[in-house]
């Protein structure tokens, strides 16, 4: 129970928050900053084997881990324009589905 619990934790604190905050960087402007850090982000939960039980996730989870993606992509377009309070709704959002995510993700262990 412990392991999937801190299985959980290292999938919400290596994926799911920094690419919020990735997010947040890519809408202030700082467009190359946050993209290196999201690929860093990816390249070091792969490296880790943070995705090592993907195949077993919820699909809520994958879905919160795909739309972080989304995420990104909105930000990219948001950096185009001026910067506006409406844009914080999708990241606000975002951080609601990914504790959401995260709850979902220590629930792995009552399914083994």
């Amino acid at each position: 129970m412990k392991k999937d619990a801190n299985y959980a934790r290292s999938v919400a604190n290596a994926l799911l928050t920094p690419t919020l905050l990735a997010s947040a960087l890519i809408l202030l402007h700082w467009v190359l900053t946050g993209l290196c850090l999201f690929s860093l982000i990816l390249f070091t939960a792969y490296k880790t084997d943070v995705f090592e039980q993907f195949a077993r996730w919820p699909k809520f989870a994958k879905v919160v881990l795909y739309m972080g993606a989304g995420q990104i992509v909105l930000s990219l377009y948001c950096s185009t324009i001026t910067i506006a309070y409406w844009m914080i709704i999708p990241t606000a959002i975002q951080a609601l589905l990914n504790i959401v995510a995260y709850f979902v993700l220590r629930s792995l262990n009552s399914k083994a």
